[in-house]
């Protein structure tokens, strides 16, 4: 059905126009055109068409009917007038009602020049590639050939003179249109005018003093933006290079290289994409580099693609196709074991090799505050400032929890992982306790005088369901383990069990690791106060606050949200949440050195991600992840994130670095 129409399309209409293909938009004229002894009331129709959509001039009574192509007829003419806007089609004079002119305008472009593409393969917020109009990105999907790659997309200041526009007095800007084939002014109109100059010789660039630059090619001059100097440097270096490859090659070392000014700082774009991107299908994350980087492996010499392959696997390591050119390029057996992981069966159990006896050492406090940590939270990170801002709290003694809870003790495996994670991080002696009843399942690590790591006892029951092996308990202890060191558990024994249970692990999850990221925060007596009062503070209540925490056990188990439609605290404060959570993961990986276990472990330890797991391990890592509700929303793309971080860093030179440094 027609959209925005001032009102209904007529059935007579409808009845007319039903061989012409489903309408796709509408707009009613004022005045009248004859059919036969009567008048019907003028409208644009915009329907369906093999090429591009057609355009119509049509009307209609119950006994005749009148329809006709408007590009097609002579003369035709958009002119804006002070008391409305007219439009001569052919021997009509029409008029556009008042309030209807843009969206009649729009019919004209959509027309003229096709319909945008949904998505366009030069990212938003490119130093090179300006804003595009809707009516740009569908001449674009037109205009470029097969295979030809958008470079660059700049704005002028200078005005184009168009031949025998549509619109009258139609002056629109040019464009500055430069692909890895050919370089170009644009311009086009509301109305889908067209002007288009090929140039010929490469860009010459003159400074004007506190204004934009003057811009030339051959006899053609122009003026760009002021404070766009930098970009139009780049553009003008790589209108002077060759065609193909070395172009492309030029733009994206000067994108990655700062030049025009480095590439904005999208560590935020990792921690928060936008909610409905999938992680699994190369969407969200770091955009603007993956696209640069792409140009690279287009264009790069045999020598480099290892290199260039191996970055885009870390900025899109849920992509297969991003692993597998990797492992196909790159002889570290790294990247073959992430490929294995990735398809079905790569997190079955009989997959993962049995743990070797190894020897742990102290991790050098350099690398775990160089190395270990994520890189958002080190000094100068996107997130240092959130995280050095602790709250204090008094400690109190934990020896309660002996009173109802087994204590850890022996050489079993858990507590073996438990003293060589406290060993190789640093961390003073940690009790260890298991939980049975209801809260059997997940595990957590509180400070106290000693701390102490509750370990849900479902966990250590042989041949059961949530049963960890010896490589899955290493890594989940040590990243809780991790917790401590990296100071992310503020909160202490004795406010746990003065009420904490009765909040749920969503609540209590929440508090343990983003509130305290704000200084001088007082914890109250009852974490459900302190919880509520937050809550109001930042914004997050009703539906966001349930969608900010990790749900109960037995719930949905969703975790933090991505963060649409928060404040600017409140998203903050997520992505401090979770770069605790990804430093914490990247140390139970370093432990157990293997990363289908860390993998599996992160299933494992939340009922609704182990009933995934299944799912995951007969269908692939990426086809469990990028799963949608009915609603269309992501289930899991805060696991997604996890993920796709941890196989990031296992890809890293940290990995093998922390690995040689643990284990001698």
């Amino acid at each position: 059905m027609p959209d925005r129409a001032d009102s209904p399309l007529p059935a007579a209409l409808c009845a007319a126009l039903a061989d012409r293909g489903p309408a796709l938009a509408a707009e009613a004229l004022a005045g009248s055109i004859p059919l036969g002894e009567s008048e019907a009331r003028p409208w644009l129709v915009l329907t369906e068409a093999p090429q591009r959509p057609l355009l119509l001039l049509a009307a209609a009574t119950e006994r005749d009917h009148f329809t006709s192509p408007v590009l097609e007829a002579h003369p035709l003419a958009y002119r804006p007038g002070l008391l409305g806007d007219q439009l001569a089609i052919g021997g009509y004079t029409l008029g556009v009602p008042a309030g209807r002119s843009e969206a009649v305008r729009a019919l004209f472009a959509r027309a003229r020049l096709g319909e945008p593409p949904a998505a366009w393969p030069a990212p938003r917020g490119s130093a090179l590639v300006d804003a595009l109009l809707p009516r740009e990105r569908a001449w674009l999907a037109g205009a470029l050939r097969p295979g030809e790659v958008l470079l660059a997309w700049l704005r002028t200041e200078t005005e184009a003179s168009l031949d025998e526009p549509v619109l009258d007095g139609a002056r629109p800007p040019w464009r500055l249109l430069l692909t890895d084939r050919r370089l170009a002014l644009v311009a086009s109109s509301e109305l889908g005018d067209l002007g288009y100059r090929q140039l010929s010789s490469p860009l010459t660039i003159s400074p004007r003093v506190g204004r934009g630059e003057h811009i030339a090619s051959g006899a053609l001059r122009w003026s760009g933006e002021r404070g766009r100097g930098a970009a139009w440097a780049v553009a003008a270096a790589a209108s002077a290079a060759p065609e193909g490859a070395p172009r492309r090659r030029l733009v994206a070392r000067a994108l990655l290289g700062g030049r025009p000014g480095p590439l904005p700082d999208e560590q935020l774009s990792d921690l928060l994409p936008p909610e409905g991107a999938d992680l699994t299908e190369g969407d969200g994350g770091q955009r603007l580099r993956s696209w640069a980087h792409e140009l690279l492996l287009e264009s790069c010499t045999e020598a480099e693609r290892p290199e260039i392959a191996l970055a885009l696997a870390q900025l899109q390591p849920l992509v297969p196709e991003r692993i597998a050119q990797l492992a196909a390029l790159w002889p570290d057996p790294r990247a073959a074991q992430v490929a294995a992981v990735l398809a079905p069966g790569g997190l079955a159990p009989e997959r993962q090799p049995p743990l070797e006896p190894i020897a742990i050492r102290a991790l050098p406090a350099a690398l775990i505050e160089q190395k270990l940590r994520h890189p958002a939270a080190r000094r100068g990170g996107a997130l240092a400032r959130l995280q050095t801002l602790l709250a204090s709290a008094e400690v109190p003694e934990s020896g309660e929890l002996a009173a109802w809870c087994e204590r850890l003790t022996g050489e079993g495996e858990a507590q073996a992982a438990l003293t060589d994670a406290a060993l190789a991080l640093g961390v003073a002696g940690v009790d260890g306790f298991i939980s049975r009843g209801e809260r059997s399942l997940g595990l957590r690590a509180y400070e106290g005088d000693p701390p102490f790591l509750l370990l849900g006892g479902q966990h250590l029951s042989p041949g059961g369901p949530a049963a960890l092996s010896p490589a899955e308990l290493r890594s989940v202890i040590g990243a809780e383990l991790a917790h401590l060191r990296f100071q992310h558990a503020r909160v202490t024994a004795g406010e746990v069990w003065n009420g904490a249970w009765e909040m749920g692990l969503a609540g209590l999850d929440f508090m343990l690791t983003a509130l305290p990221a704000i200084k001088g925060w007082k914890l109250a007596e009852s974490l459900g106060a302190v919880a509520s009062r937050y809550a109001q503070r930042v914004g997050l209540t009703g539906e966001l606050w349930r969608r900010v925490g990790r749900a109960p056990a037995g719930g949905e188990g969703r975790g933090p949200a991505g963060g649409a439609g928060l404040s600017r605290e409140s998203r903050e404060l997520i992505a401090a949440h979770r770069v605790m959570q990804l430093t914490a993961d990247r140390a139970g990986l370093v432990l157990c050195g293997q990363l289908q276990a860390a993998i599996r472990g992160m299933f494992m330890v939340y009922p609704s991600y182990r009933a995934e797991l299944p799912l995951a391990v007969r269908h692939g890592l990426p086809a469990a992840l990028g799963r949608r509700a009915p609603s269309g929303a992501l289930r899991y793309q805060d696991l997604s994130i996890r993920i796709a971080a941890l196989i990031a860093f296992y890809l890293s030179e940290d990995y093998p670095a922390l690995r040689r440094a643990l284990t001698g």
